[in-house]
């Protein structure tokens, strides 16, 4: 058997930062908010300028950020359900490289991710006799708020190009509200998804200890 590299600490690390970079997103929605109702009332602050050069360097930051997300998300994926085909379970039904992009094909995303995370899931809690059967609540509601959230993304990134164009500042405010409930469904979608991986890693630090190689706990390789 081939051991099969755990980056759990890792992933779990980067989505602690992105957690505290989403929470930093709301917080500056809240004062670009008071910034745009200033802007109704006449009143223009000193600080403007220092807040939009702010506000670009954390975008890029948070871009950044992201890409690093999503690759060792990917990564933490492939290897969770490659640990399983590696242990010799059966009928796995999904592909250890389905299990990531499947969530970048339109439309199959909506329920393919799901159904791979839940074999995974299944399969680590008793790799040796698993069998798929209703999904837990933490299943659910994790991938309900991942859907909720991503299309609640895609309508802000429809309409903030319209109001490029437009550049009111009720369209503005009104974009920046909906830019502040996406970070707060991000923010809950991303709890959820940590829990899930922990509970993963879990359930198959507990099936590893009984093996010649067991996993080392949040293993950083």
């Amino acid at each position: 058997m081939t051991v099969i590299k755990n980056n759990t600490s890792i992933l779990i690390n980067l989505l602690n930062v992105y957690l505290v970079f989403l929470v930093i997103g709301v917080l500056n929605d809240i004062f670009t908010l008071k910034l745009l109702n200033n802007f109704k009332e006449g009143i223009f602050p000193d600080y403007v300028d220092n807040f939009d050069n702010y506000t670009a360097i954390f975008s890029i930051v948070f871009f950044i950020l992201v890409i690093a997300v999503l690759i060792v998300a990917g990564v933490w994926l492939y290897r969770s359900h490659k640990r399983l085909r590696d242990w010799e379970v059966k009928d796995l039904k999904f592909s250890d490289g389905s299990c990531v992009w499947w969530y970048f094909i339109p439309f199959m995303n909506l329920f393919k991710p799901y159904q791979a995370m839940r074999e995974t899931w299944f399969a680590s809690q008793s790799p040796m006799n698993w069998k798929l059967s209703s999904s837990p609540l933490l299943l659910k509601v994790w991938w309900g708020s991942w859907i909720i959230s991503n299309i609640v993304s895609n309508i802000y990134s429809k309409l903030s190009f319209h109001e490029e164009q437009s550049n009111s500042l009720d369209g503005l405010m009104f974009l920046t509200n909906i830019s502040m409930v996406s970070g707060i469904l991000d923010i809950c979608a991303t709890i959820l998804f940590l829990k899930v991986v922990k509970k993963v890693n879990q359930m198959q630090l507990e099936y590893s200890s009984n093996l010649d190689y067991p996993l080392k706990v949040f293993s950083n390789n």
